[in-house]
C-alpha cells in the first residue's frame, strides 16, 4: 500500500471545515441542555422576579371580586375547590379589575401567588450568582440581561397549607375492616 501524503493533506483540509461545524454543532446541544425555562414576572417592586416555569401548573386572570378573604387568607373558588391565594409581598389586594396569578399544584391541592405582572417567559442557563438570606428567596441571577430574583417557591407553599410537605396523599384514608379477624 502507498499513502500518498499530498493526497491525504487534501482530503484532511476538505474534512476540517465539516469538523468544525460539527463539533459547533455539539457544543450547542450541551449548551441548550443546561438551558432553564423561568417564568419572569413583577410582585411587590419593580425588581423583576422568576420561578421554574416547570414548578408552575398554570397562569390564570382571576377577577379581584372573586377573591374571598377569610381568617386573613385570600381564597377564590377555582374548579370547583377553594384554592388560597398568597402574596410574595403583604400588601393589599387591589379592589377590582384582575390580578395575575401563577398556580401551582401538588398531590390535588392548589395555591395560586399573586402577582403584579407576568413579563415573560425565558429559557436560558440558570446561574445564581448572589445567594440570599431572605426568606422566599433563593437568590439573584442574571435573566434577559437585568439582575432578577429568583422565588423560592417552596417558602409559599405552607401560607396556603401549613401541611404541604407533610401530606402526601389527599384522599381519604379507606374505613377500616370491622370484621372480626382470628389470629392464627
Amino acid at each position: 500500500m502507498i499513502i500518498d501524503p499530498n493526497g491525504m493533506a487534501q482530503a484532511l483540509g476538505r474534512l476540517a471545515p465539516q469538523a468544525e461545524s460539527i463539533a459547533a454543532a455539539e457544543a450547542e446541544a450541551v449548551a441548550e441542555d443546561d438551558l432553564t425555562p423561568l417564568l419572569v414576572f413583577r410582585a411587590g417592586s419593580p425588581q423583576p422576579k422568576a420561578v421554574l416555569l416547570s414548578l408552575v401548573a398554570r397562569l390564570e386572570e382571576i377577577d379581584c371580586r372573586r377573591i374571598e378573604v377569610s381568617d386573613g387568607q385570600y381564597l377564590v373558588q377555582y374548579r370547583d375547590q377553594l384554592m388560597p391565594l398568597v402574596r410574595i409581598d403583604q400588601g393589599r389586594l387591589k379592589q377590582d379589575g384582575s390580578v395575575p396569578v401563577l398556580v401551582f399544584s401538588d398531590s390535588g391541592r392548589r395555591m395560586g401567588l399573586i402577582v403584579d405582572e407576568i413579563i415573560d417567559i425565558v429559557e436560558q442557563r440558570l446561574d445564581i450568582d448572589v445567594a440570599s438570606e431572605r426568606p422566599g428567596l433563593v437568590g439573584y441571577a442574571v435573566v434577559k440581561g437585568s439582575a432578577t430574583e429568583i422565588v423560592d417557591i417552596a417558602h409559599f407553599l405552607p401560607q396556603a397549607y401549613a401541611d404541604w410537605f407533610r401530606r402526601r396523599d389527599p384522599r381519604p384514608l379507606p374505613a377500616p375492616d370491622r370484621r372480626l379477624r382470628l389470629l392464627p
